[in-house]
């Protein structure tokens, strides 16, 4: 699988194959520009929460915004805890049960709601495997429809980070099904010039362009190979007569020295012999 950044001027550059390691969000909520984040995490380990924490913060503070006081819940971890040391952040710890202390806890919930809403809007053959590229685009329509504290004409994304311009980068639904422009000189003298694939959300670093995902395998007229009758029926044999053959110490079968046990090892045993003479006559 390989994700690919397409432009519409026929340019396109290939992304590196990754994992899809991204399991858990780690959320965070700014009171003053009242903007929520999400950061994609591979586990609930403390690094990668303190990971995630520092690329928000960084974020933050590229923008003027200096965070001063972070309130969480008890799962903070000591590693976390040094770090918004460090950055001369103070940290209060909600009282166990209590989420409505937590500011974050509401966010939590609207952007859930929010990325529920553009999950359910994906075409049905769109791989739910890459939730995480989708991320960027919640996050972004999010936030421009919740004002800003410090100035309430201004969007949360604004106020971070700066006007958006539809007509530069336009948006689309998330995961919808889209043609790709294919480079003339990437693609045969008559080969069709377009490749299927699904909208992830906009490049924001270039004029009109869009990432799209696009799968290279699996053409629709090869068929997949599949297991004949024979050969499950074969394999069904091997694992009944390995089951015969063992031993245990609570065994659910009779034990091995009865003679039902005995006629039934002998009947799988003439059906695996008699496959295989048949197999070998073929």
């Amino acid at each position: 699988m390989k994700v690919k950044i397409t432009f519409l001027k026929g340019r396109r550059c290939k992304i590196r194959a990754v994992e899809r390691e991204k399991r858990k969000t780690q959320n965070l909520y700014d009171y003053d520009s009242n903007s929520i984040h999400a950061e994609p995490i591979p586990n609930r380990k403390k690094e990668s929460i303190k990971n995630a924490y520092e690329r928000v913060l960084r974020l933050l503070q590229r923008r003027g915004l200096r965070p001063k006081l972070h309130r969480l819940d008890n799962e903070a971890s000591q590693l976390l805890k040094e770090f918004m040391t460090d950055e001369d952040v103070d940290y209060q710890l909600t009282p166990a049960g209590l989420h409505r202390r937590n500011w974050a806890e509401r966010a939590i919930q609207i952007f859930k709601n929010h990325f529920i809403a553009g999950l359910s809007s994906t075409h049905p053959g769109f791989p739910l495997n890459l939730w995480d590229q989708l991320l960027p685009q919640a996050i972004l329509t999010l936030n421009l429809m919740c004002p800003s504290r410090i100035n309430p004409k201004l969007s949360a994304y604004s106020q971070v980070h700066g006007p958006f311009d539809f007509e530069k980068t336009p948006l689309a639904p998330p995961g919808i099904k889209v043609l790709a422009h294919e480079q003339a000189e990437g693609r045969e003298s008559f080969a069709v010039h377009s490749v299927r694939g699904f909208y992830l959300g906009p490049c924001l670093n270039h004029y009109r362009c869009y990432k799209i995902y696009s799968v290279d395998w699996f053409p629709h007229n090869i068929k997949m190979p599949t297991a004949t009758s024979t050969d499950i029926l074969l394999a069904t044999a091997k694992d009944l007569t390995a089951a015969l053959k063992q031993t245990q110490r609570n065994p659910i079968l009779p034990p091995p020295n009865t003679d039902t046990r005995k006629s039934i090892a002998n009947t799988h045993r003439d059906i695996f012999q008699h496959n295989k003479t048949s197999s070998s006559s073929h």
